[in-house]
């Protein structure tokens, strides 16, 4: 976690199985840990579903909404 923003790569399977590579851009750190995130929040190889509104450039990337942990917690990425 780093400013100004932070940023998650990560890749999705699509239903034929083929991987792509993805980034959600995130607020910063400090926006981030008063909504419960820290620097061990993400785990690597861990699965999660991310949720967020597309780009509008048509790039593989989105701004991020929320992250759901394997445990079902939730961490918000921006405010609703």
């Amino acid at each position: 976690m780093s400013n100004p923003h932070v940023q998650i790569h990560f890749e999705v399977k699509d239903d034929k199985g083929n991987v792509e590579k993805w980034l959600a851009e995130c607020p910063g750190p400090n926006r981030l840990s008063k909504t419960g995130w820290n620097k061990d929040s993400l785990k690597p190889q861990e699965e999660i579903t991310i949720t967020g509104n597309p780009t509008k450039d048509g790039s593989k990337s989105i701004r991020l909404g929320k992250v759901v942990l394997p445990n079902g917690e939730e961490l918000i990425g921006r405010s609703r």
